[in-house]
């Protein structure tokens, strides 16, 4: 049974979602695990002590990985999506004229999402997962290759020395072809002054036109890159607890420094 002297401090976002947790009935002595990414409130040091008196598990995704390991974004919001869509197009064809606002969408979504959140869409979204049953060997060696667009070098964000190829200078040469020879370019070696054939080699369609890359990411200052982790285990929230101390000291040291300079200013 959920302790309920420990509700008050969970935040809103949170409060009627675990709460549900009663349904199953868990303790400390009868577990449940539940996954999330790491939203940061999720992070939140009173979640997780509510979760760990309370016989949750919490343990957080790898990053970029939630496509693939979301229960629900696997099988629950792609058919709600399709229903969606399905149902706001007979909307529009029986409102003709009428452009549907942000109060119309409750009046679709109502039909749309009994059809999508079912039991077995639902159970089935942990199977593709590999959560329960539990299978680590549910993704192919394929997934795990970067997209061709994002992938990037190892070296192109780090400040790599490059060293200069000391191969021998080359220039162009055009030679006035003969009657029995076809016309052809040939390069001539500078440092040996010899002629040296390029023969024609083959180009992949990749070559001749390469895959667009996006654009390098920019650095997005004050967010810490997080990882897989059990938020419950001791070592963890401990050290997620020390950091949101020295953040909220930060905060109020800046608080008190901003009315310092209001009162400077007033007085």
């Amino acid at each position: 049974m959920l302790k309920k002297r420990s509700l008050p401090n969970i935040p809103s976002i949170l409060l009627k979602f675990i709460t549900v947790l009663q349904l199953v009935r868990c303790s400390k002595e009868n577990p449940v695990l539940m996954v999330l990414d790491n939203h940061e409130s999720h992070l939140s040091i009173s979640v997780l002590n509510f979760c760990k008196e309370n016989g949750v598990i919490l343990s957080s995704f790898t990053p970029h990985t939630s496509h693939k390991l979301q229960p629900l974004d696997r099988t629950v919001f792609g058919p709600l999506k399709r229903h969606f869509n399905g149902d706001a197009d007979a909307w529009l064809r029986s409102n003709l004229g009428k452009v549907m606002n942000i109060y119309d969408i409750p009046t679709v979504l109502k039909d749309a999402f009994p059809l999508a959140a079912t039991p077995i869409n639902i159970k089935k979204g942990f199977f593709v997962t590999g959560i329960w049953p539990f299978n680590r060997e549910i993704f192919l060696d394929d997934e795990f290759l970067p997209a061709e667009i994002t992938n990037r070098s190892i070296t192109e964000n780090i400040n790599a020395r490059v060293d200069i190829d000391p191969s021998p200078i080359c220039t162009e040469r055009h030679i006035t072809p003969s009657p029995q020879q076809p016309s052809t370019s040939t390069y001539i070696n500078l440092a040996q002054n010899e002629p040296v054939d390029l023969a024609p080699t083959h180009l992949s369609p990749q070559e001749v036109k390469p895959y667009t890359k996006a654009m390098a990411r920019k650095s997005k200052k004050g967010r810490k890159k997080r990882t897989f982790a059990v938020l419950t285990d001791t070592p963890i929230k401990a050290a997620l607890e020390e950091e949101q101390t020295e953040i909220q000291r930060k905060r109020n040291v800046g608080a008190t420094k901003k009315t310092y300079q209001v009162n400077q200013k007033a007085g």
